[in-house]
């Protein structure tokens, strides 16, 4: 494994990597981008097949031999596909034992209940850091600038709500802890400490957000923008958080994994492919207007996860982004793959259907989770506006619900925002539940 005391040498060397390679690249023209991507991707398919002898079997099964069957970009969608719950049962074979030895290491959160460790190379997490350092400048951040950060904080107690990396210039606060009362103490730090950026959770965010909406004459930092990842992100979200917080969203995809990432722009509508990152496949699903994603990340050779299915699902437009870069674009990653509701009759119900109808209580709620406990039981967690209607409110969700799933589930509903939250704070749209 890396010395820990390696990780900001290559933190300094991404920031290298950004100002004279990155920097430029999403302008790159696309032919020259295909040409870069096949002469990787040919490199790390051979290496997987001569060094990772899971990969090597599993090519020689399918009848692929990457150093005779691998000639054009096109020809990758030969390459078998590497699900999730294969690579979960073979992780330790996935491992290349040849160049796993300073990687450094990271796990998912496991909200599946499936978590999972990979091994990064090095090379790798420089990239990451590069592709980092690129998205936060199309916000405007420039090395230093303050950064409020409400995610990646487990206080040790009361007292140790808010942290100060001061290498960095980054202040975490714990994004356990957003009751009003903490809130109003986050943000009066925040405008004591000229904070320019916040990053975190949309959840954390749009927490935030809801309490100034609902308190009008709170004093806020000028953000010059707002840094969101790791969660949906929906359109209804997002408009509020840039109402009031008065700073555009730029929002961003990547994985634990580190498959893919993409990143918005300073346009808003859409998102980046990284194209030096991952190479990014989107295939059909059962859904017309969702698209899976796959990926395949370039420099990972100390663990490659090759055609690998994410399980996540984004939405495509044929438009492309007003800006004049030439990478590849999704509008927004829409939800999971295998977040599905499970009903007494065996059918299942893709909580992705659950988006829109819920984008149309913008009025009635900040925020909603949907828990699947057992037994058929259906638990709709909300944030409500007005405690004083939920009555109503449980009524129109009831009615709501029904017409999607029908009389298949036993419905219950809190409206006080008491949301499941898994690792480091972050809130799951959905959670399924075994106990």
């Amino acid at each position: 494994m890396l010395p820990k005391f390696l990780e900001p040498i290559l933190v300094l060397a991404g920031l290298i990597h950004f100002r004279f390679r990155s920097s430029r690249y999403c302008y790159e023209d696309k032919a020259v981008v295909k040409v870069d991507q096949y002469k990787q991707l040919k490199r790390l398919l051979c290496v997987a097949y001569d060094e990772i002898p899971f990969y090597r079997n599993k090519y020689i099964d399918a009848g692929f031999d990457p150093h005779s069957d691998f000639n054009t970009l096109e020809q990758f969608s030969n390459v078998p596909l590497l699900s999730k719950v294969e690579a979960r049962s073979f992780q330790d074979e996935l491992i290349n034992k040849k160049r796993s030895r300073f990687s450094l290491r990271f796990m998912t959160s496991g909200s599946t209940g499936q978590p999972f460790t990979s091994f990064v190379s090095p090379r790798q997490w420089i990239i990451e850091q590069s592709c980092v350092w690129r998205h936060w400048s199309w916000a405007g951040y420039k090395f230093r600038d303050r950064m409020a950060i409400v995610r990646s904080h487990v206080p040790k107690n009361e007292h140790d709500l808010i942290k100060w990396d001061r290498l960095r210039n980054f202040i975490y606060f714990s994004p356990f802890h957003l009751t009003d009362d903490h809130i109003q103490i986050y943000l009066n730090e925040m405008v004591k400490m000229k904070i320019k950026f916040i990053r975190g959770y949309p959840s954390s965010i749009a927490a935030i957000a809801d309490f100034v909406r609902r308190h009008p004459s709170t004093k806020l930092p000028k953000f010059k923008a707002v840094l969101t990842a790791s969660e949906r992100l929906g359109s209804e979200q997002k408009c509020m958080i840039e109402r009031y917080l008065c700073a555009p969203v730029f929002n961003h995809y990547g994985l634990a994994e580190q498959i893919v990432m993409f990143g918005g722009c300073e346009r808003g509508a859409c998102m980046h492919n990284y194209e030096e990152y991952g190479y990014l496949e989107l295939l059909d699903s059962d859904d017309l207007h969702q698209k899976k994603i796959i990926g395949t990340n370039f420099n990972n050779y100390a663990m490659p996860l090759i055609r690998y299915e994410t399980g996540d699902l984004a939405e495509v437009s044929p438009d492309v982004c007003s800006c004049s870069r030439t990478s590849n674009i999704v509008v927004n990653v829409s939800g999971r793959e295998d977040s599905t509701i499970l009903l007494g009759d065996g059918s299942k119900i893709p909580v992705t259907n659950f988006y829109t109808m819920f984008e149309y209580y913008g009025d009635y709620f900040s925020a909603w989770q949907i828990i699947q406990k057992p037994n058929n039981q259906l638990h709709i967690v909300v944030d409500a506006y007005d405690r004083n209607q939920v009555v109503n409110l449980q009524i129109k969700l009831e009615e709501d619900i029904k017409k999607r799933i029908g009389l298949k589930m036993i419905l219950s509903f809190n409206f006080n925002g008491n949301f499941h939250q898994v690792s480091e704070g972050k809130r799951n749209p959905f959670v399924r539940l075994n106990e």
